[in-house]
């Protein structure tokens, strides 16, 4: 039971470290740190592979933060590289 606390304890302090910097260099109101907290977020409620992790990031980045239209999302999901959606997916092209 220790050893499980020690290292959810470790991962905590992982997560935390950084996310924490972003927030303190840039502001809780910042693009980098509510990518940071979407991605955190992704992480914990969705289940199976990068699909559905990127359907999900899709509809909150589009219908929650705007960041994205949907048009660029279907023009995404055409691309048959996962590393065309990563690179399309940049601050440039959320105009920042």
């Amino acid at each position: 039971m220790l050893r499980n606390l020690r290292l959810l304890g470790t991962f905590l302090v992982l997560w935390a470290v950084p996310v924490g910097a972003v927030w303190i260099w840039r502001g809780g109101e910042d693009v980098l740190f509510k990518e940071a907290l979407l991605f955190t977020e992704a992480a914990f409620v969705t289940f199976g592979g990068a699909y559905v992790v990127l359907s999900y990031v899709a509809a909150v980045a589009v219908s929650h933060y705007g960041w994205l239209t949907a048009d660029q999302i279907v023009q995404d999901s055409a691309t048959p590289s996962p590393r065309r959606v990563r690179s399309s997916w940049s601050p440039s092209t959320w105009g920042l």
